[in-house]
């Protein structure tokens, strides 16, 4: 019986480690380069790399060609091209509850629109928590998929974005003027 057991983990080991695949790329663009990061076809992370703090231990990575990462790379492709407004990615659902509330609110915010960090935080119960709100932005690990650009001060100001107050205005900008925007696609590297 131990043997068969024994026999039996070797013959699913291969598809363990499969199913528990990572994936990481750099996407680069000129609005600046994103790290990317799947687990299981699902997207981790993307963040600016100039601002991402990353760690690569324990990372078994798979950037083949046709991988997870690719699909989402074309993705960005083309919503930088201003020919993509939705993306039907998986996302990871990380962070403390508060924090998924307030991405998923902003994962709701059309293409193009914006909304103010006192109006989600009014959506999420708490009217006073426009700071609580601005902190959740600060800490999503999906920029663009969860397009956190999108949320601005109550006077109608920028404000801050983890990825620097310029890119937040280039990509609101790419969103208000899409046939104007060619120059956001992918740096040839």
């Amino acid at each position: 019986m131990f043997w068969l057991c024994q026999s039996l983990s070797l013959l699913l080991h291969p598809y363990t480690i499969l199913y528990n695949m990572t994936e990481r790329k750099t996407y680069h663009s000129t609005l600046g380069d994103l790290l990317l990061e799947a687990e299981n076809r699902t997207l981790t992370m993307c963040k600016w790399s100039d601002t991402a703090i990353h760690d690569n231990e324990g990372c078994v990575s798979s950037c083949s060609k046709g991988g997870f990462l690719d699909i989402v790379s074309s993705g960005l492709d083309e919503y930088l091209a201003g020919k993509r407004k939705t993306f039907d990615i998986p996302l990871a659902d990380r962070g403390t509850p508060f924090d998924n509330i307030v991405r998923n609110l902003i994962a709701s915010i059309p293409y193009g629109d914006t909304m103010s960090y006192s109006q989600i935080a009014r959506m999420t119960g708490r009217p006073g928590g426009a700071r609580a709100v601005a902190n959740a932005c600060r800490r999503n690990p999906l920029c663009i998929f969860v397009p956190c650009h999108r949320v601005i001060a109550a006077d109608g100001s920028l404000s801050g974005y983890s990825g620097g107050r310029e890119r937040k205005k280039r990509l609101l900008q790419l969103e208000k003027f899409p046939d104007q925007q060619q120059c956001y696609i992918r740096k040839n590297m």
